[in-house]
This record gives C-alpha cells, sequence and structure tokens, in this order.
C-alpha cells in the first residue's frame, strides 16, 4: 500500500492565519524538542508556547501523531537548502579525501546535536511506522546520499574501492548508524565508551572509518 502524502495527513489550510497558526505549532514544537524528547512535551506546553487554541490544534493536525509528517517535510526543505550550499562539489575540488571526510563528519555531528530531539523523533516514526514515509520523503533521501557521495567521491583518484559510489554511500551510511545509536536514543541507548566520550573524539574515530572503507582496496588476489 502507498504511504499517504503529508497533503493527506495535513489538512491544507485555507487562510494565511490558519498557515501561521501552522508554522507557529511546528515552531513551538521543534523548540519544545531542544530541551526535551517527544514523548515528554506536553499538547498544553506545544499550544501555550504556539498561542494556538485545542481546537485549531485537533482540527489542523487531527491528533499529536499528525505533527510527524509536517515536522519531517519542514526538516527536510531546511536540509535540501543547506545541502545545496555545503555539498556544492564545486567547493570541495581542492580538497583532499582526508580533510573532505573530517569536515563532513563533523559537519553532521554538529547537525545531530542541534536537532537531537527532533531526529529521534523522525527515526522512531521511521522505525515503527515505515508504511507512514512518502515517497517524495524516499526521494529526497536519495538526492541527499547522491550529493553527499559525490562530494566523498570527487575525481575518484583517492578511492581505491572498486565500486566507488557504492562505497560512498556505504559508509555514511554506516556513519548515520552509529549517530543515530550513540547520540539519538540517548537514554535508551548503551552508554558511550569513555574512549569516545566527546565530539572531538568520537570525531576522529568516525572519520577514520570512513576514510578507512573509502580507501581500502580489498584483500590481495591470490597467486598475484
Amino acid at each position: 500500500m502507498q504511504a499517504k502524502s503529508t497533503a493527506d495527513t495535513l489538512r491544507p489550510p485555507l487562510q494565511e492565519r490558519s498557515r501561521a497558526s501552522t508554522d507557529r505549532v511546528l515552531a513551538a514544537t521543534e523548540e519544545l524538542l531542544t530541551e526535551k524528547l517527544l514523548e515528554e512535551v506536553t499538547l498544553a506546553e506545544i499550544l501555550e508556547r504556539a498561542g494556538v487554541s485545542v481546537g485549531a490544534f485537533y482540527a489542523r493536525f487531527g491528533n499529536r501523531d499528525g505533527l510527524v509528517p509536517p515536522l519531517h517535510d519542514r526538516y527536510d526543505e531546511r536540509v535540501a537548502i543547506i545541502a545545496g550550499r555545503v555539498l556544492d562539489p564545486a567547493r570541495w575540488a581542492a580538497v583532499s579525501l582526508e580533510e573532505r571526510v573530517r569536515s563532513l563528519v563533523r559537519y553532521a555531528l554538529t547537525v545531530y546535536r542541534r536537532n537531537h530531539g527532533l531526529l529521534r523523533a523522525l527515526v522512531l516514526e521511521w522505525r515503527l511506522h515505515p508504511e507512514r514515509i512518502t515517497d517524495q520523503q524516499r526521494q529526497r533521501r536519495e538526492v541527499f546520499f547522491d550529493a553527499i557521495a559525490n562530494v566523498l567521491i570527487g575525481d575518484g583518484t583517492e578511492i581505491n574501492h572498486p565500486d566507488p559510489r557504492a562505497a560512498a554511500r556505504f559508509a555514511f551510511l554506516a556513519f548515520g548508524a552509529v549517530c543515530r545509536e550513540l547520540l539519538l536514543q540517548g537514554r535508551v541507548a548503551a552508554p558511550l565508551p569513555t574512549d569516545f566520550g566527546d565530539d572531538r573524539a568520537l570525531a576522529k574515530e568516525l572519520s577514520r572509518n570512513v576514510l578507512a572503507h573509502l580507501t581500502y582496496a580489498g584483500p590481495p588476489t591470490p597467486g598475484a
């Protein structure tokens, strides 16, 4: 069954005032997610911060679960704007592979930290309700990972992996998995080893892992 689009989940506002109240609710929710987890945020807190009535909220979102799809789209829109600037291959043309990896890892860690509560809510939504992910959201993810791969591959001269694009995509997927488990899950995740107890040490280790995957050519051919 095809996932419902955000337009199906979120009733289209009929007036500018309704759009403004919707934006206030989403902005208020994101602000609260910098302070606590989504399951700890009460509807009363959202409404008070947004200045929106209970009736207006339910008319617009249906229920609390109705917040997640528009929050997802709102975040994707920001990512697309930032990615268009940060992941422009021309800006990395003269940068070595090692520095490209280090820079992307540091930047991604910063994004995870700043959006901890929001990203945790989105990750849980993806895991618990994969049927709600829309085709448009999947396509945006593909575009984003291809943009990252383009930066990592560069002119290809520093990549030893036999399939540079697959290697670049896998390396950053593995990086994202570590970030999700160690940064997003928070209280329910295993404690971070003390060796990587700060972001500088963690970024160094993650960079080493991505770089090793891209530059490893594989075991020597027997008899070569």
